[in-house]
């Protein structure tokens, strides 16, 4: 009786193996993001001709399907492709973090946002978006305002293409820079021998 439990078992899974569908990669043991409605972690997925034929959980993907190539990933995470169509996606992320400036139809109106950001003890505020087209002068601004304000902190706010930075006193300070710096790839902007606190980089021309 045993050895006739024995050669069933053995055809059923000889059987299994001949009946599964051959792809050319499986891999297992992940925890796969789908992004799909129900935002769910699947275990397993099979792969043939470069596209994702199936994704659930290991036992049904190693039972349904057939692979000489396997990959256990030791349950890390499989995430879908991130594409940048030059959006600077970590970028974006970073600057969630810091005063938004987009919109600002005024220089002063750029200083409250600042004020209104909390910041943690010696930590440098960051800020980006602003425009000075926006603004009824359309010239860049000027960083006097911006230390009396900010005396202590360091603040660089960046414009809304990346390619100008507004600089307090402290900043400056910090990074030491005075009249007669040279920065490369760029310019500080100097007024009657005085750091205006702008600082341009050679890649834009703006209108002002």
């Amino acid at each position: 009786m045993k050895k006739l439990i024995l050669f069933f078992t053995i055809c059923f899974f000889n059987y299994s193996c001949i009946n599964k569908e051959k792809t050319d990669l499986i891999i297992h043991n992940a925890k796969i993001i789908s992004l799909d409605q129900y935002d769910n972690f699947h275990e397993a997925m099979a792969i043939k001709n470069g596209k994702i034929i199936a994704i659930g959980k290991e036992n049904q993907i190693l039972n349904k399907f057939s692979a000489i190539n396997k990959i256990d990933v030791k349950s890390n995470f499989i995430y879908p492709g991130f594409i940048d169509a030059h959006c600077h996606f970590l970028s974006y992320g970073q600057t969630l973090n810091n005063v938004d400036l987009k919109g600002c139809i005024s220089y002063e109106e750029m200083l409250e946002r600042c004020q209104l950001h909390k910041l943690a003890e010696n930590e440098w505020l960051i800020g980006n978006g602003w425009d000075q087209n926006l603004w009824t002068s359309n010239s860049f601004p000027n960083k006097k305002k911006l230390d009396l304000k900010f005396p202590n902190t360091p603040v660089i706010l960046f414009r809304v293409d990346g390619h100008a930075a507004l600089v307090n006193q402290k900043a400056i300070e910090l990074a030491g820079i005075n009249s007669d710096s040279k920065i490369k790839g760029g310019h500080v902007e100097i007024i009657n021998n005085e750091l205006t606190g702008i600082f341009v980089d050679k890649r834009h021309e703006f209108n002002s």
